[in-house]
């Protein structure tokens, strides 16, 4: 299954429902053993609180099962600023 963010939710993605539903939505397909990949294709920004949903509270299971590609920069460093944040490992 692939997730086209852009399509479902525009090009920038806020707010910590909409990214939580996001989450749900990975985490339930991983857990029925499919593939999921997130599209990031077009998306400009994401908020440090949808980034927080997303990424740091994923649970570590989906990872198996769940990709990201298309993912700018920008949002990977956010992806690993908030993932550190509540390990609290330290960003180098």
């Amino acid at each position: 299954m692939t997730i086209k963010l852009r399509d479902a939710y525009g090009p920038v993605i806020t707010g910590r429902s909409l990214a939580a539903k996001l989450r749900e939505q990975i985490e339930t397909e991983t857990r029925l053993g499919h593939d999921v990949c997130v599209d990031f294709d077009g998306i400009v920004a994401i908020s440090p609180s949808a980034g927080d949903e997303i990424f740091a509270k994923l649970d570590p299971e989906a990872l198996s099962h769940a990709h990201f590609q298309n993912m700018p920069g920008s949002i990977e460093a956010l992806a690993r600023f908030v993932v550190a944040n509540r390990t609290g490992e330290k960003q180098t």
